[in-house]
């Protein structure tokens, strides 16, 4: 999903598939006089209930942050029947977990046919500090407190690795739903800006296939 300051650093691919869908949101015609064809991924499982095979469903969603904001508002998206995308920059997982947990509270996965994940940009896991020891005897224990040495100082727990905390977080919200849950998509904030046509129908597959459905034509 490129912006226009991304432009200059698309990739052909990128470009061919951005222009691809330009053309076909303007034209048919001009679409097929520009021999458009399809774009296809191939995503990694995350979580696949026991019965799914394959869903063909119109493709919404974007931003994490954003969508789950606008729920509940007369902006909401609707993702009932639908394969449901989602990306994100620079937001620690801690607060990923509770973007996940009130999209499903809030109703925002009712329905939902499964969800895409694409790049989840700089989203580390940040871990409170604490003293590893009393403080000392001779200092003032206010100050102390208020700005303690780093060297005092060690996390509450060891750092979860980006990608494990992601898996966790996602492989849950699926298993509670029963939503199959593919990882991979490369769109999002960078450093991948592969374009997606939302509101397309998509096919997903249960070996990960997952791609842009345009009738007549077979994907990339």
């Amino acid at each position: 999903m490129p912006s226009l300051r991304t432009f200059s650093v698309l990739e052909h691919e990128e470009w061919r598939i951005l222009k691809a869908l330009v053309f076909q949101s303007v034209s048919p015609k001009l679409a097929k006089k520009n021999e458009i064809i399809t774009y296809s991924h191939l995503l990694t499982p995350v979580f696949v209930p026991k019965r799914f095979s394959s869903v063909e469903a119109p493709l919404v969603g974007g931003n994490f942050f954003v969508w789950n904001t606008l729920l509940g508002t007369k902006n909401a998206g609707n993702a009932r029947g639908k394969i449901l995308f989602l990306e994100e920059i620079q937001e620690n997982v801690g607060r990923l977990n509770r973007f996940a947990h009130h999209l499903e509270q809030a109703g925002g996965l009712k329905s939902v046919r499964a969800i895409v994940l694409g790049d989840f940009l700089d989203c580390n896991d940040s871990v409170p500090q604490c003293l590893q020891n009393p403080p000392p005897d001779h200092v003032d224990l206010t100050e102390y407190l208020k700005n303690p040495p780093k060297s005092a100082l060690t996390g509450l727990r060891e750092v979860v690795p980006s990608n494990e905390a992601l898996d966790f977080i996602f492989k849950g919200l699926g298993d509670r739903n029963k939503i199959p849950i593919f990882r991979g998509v490369p769109a999002g904030h960078g450093p991948n800006h592969h374009s997606l046509f939302l509101g397309q129908a998509h096919r997903l597959q249960k070996n990960g296939q997952f791609h842009l459905k345009l009738s007549g034509r077979k994907p990339a």
